[in-house]
């Protein structure tokens, strides 16, 4: 069963490119605990570019 009317799956799919890492993570941490769908996470890299992402608990 959804928990949001009027889609087939719970799933929110969140991406960004090599400068919006801040951005994304400040829009992950705001979310409740128990949030009802799963969240998906693209993110474009550099490879030269330094990521935190390594650091989310």
């Amino acid at each position: 069963m959804s928990h949001f009317p009027n889609i087939a799956y719970n799933i929110v799919a969140i991406g960004a490119s090599a400068g919006g890492q801040k951005l994304m993570l400040q829009i992950l941490s705001a979310l409740p605990t128990y949030f009802p769908a799963a969240i998906v996470v693209v993110q474009h890299m550099n490879p030269g570019y330094p990521s935190c992402f390594a650091q989310i608990p």
